[in-house]
């Protein structure tokens, strides 16, 4: 045996191994490990309750929300314009299109700024409707008389 104050392991004939060097590559290992863990923990988790759910804010502004106007399935939107040849493309996807030769209205910001007469040239979703009176924009809404 030898005198030295560490242990050591004499498996091998002839050869002498040091178990202290093995067990500090270990214990540094866990601990780096277990630092990148809490290091990942914080990065990605929040650190308070207050962080997870805010808390309303109490103010006294008046809220104001848009007019509530109930659809009737037959509401479309202008998506093309052609204003030399008088006529727009209205949309009417997930709506009832209206039949040909009706008559339409072209809403903006809740006003009346056009009337429309369907045409007969439609496509799954969309129709020509040429334009009666007044105007019309990209966006605006169609609504049928």
């Amino acid at each position: 045996m030898h005198t030295n104050q560490y242990p050591v392991r004499e498996d091998v004939p002839g050869q002498r191994v040091d178990r202290r060097a093995g067990g500090v590559r270990i214990w540094v290992g866990m601990v780096g490990l277990g630092l990148a863990g809490v290091l990942a923990g914080c990065v990605t988790s929040p650190t308070s309750p207050a962080e997870v759910e805010p808390k309303p804010v109490r103010t006294n502004a008046v809220v104001v929300l848009p007019p509530i106007q109930p659809l009737d399935g037959a509401v479309g939107r202008v998506v093309r314009v052609q204003s030399e040849l008088r006529f727009v493309v209205v949309d009417y996807s997930l709506n009832r299109m209206p039949e040909s030769d009706q008559m339409l209205v072209v809403y903006r910001g809740g006003q009346v700024v056009g009337r429309l007469k369907a045409g007969r040239f439609r496509r799954e979703t969309t129709l020509v409707a040429d334009i009666v009176s007044g105007s019309a924009a990209e966006g605006d809404e169609v609504r049928g008389e």
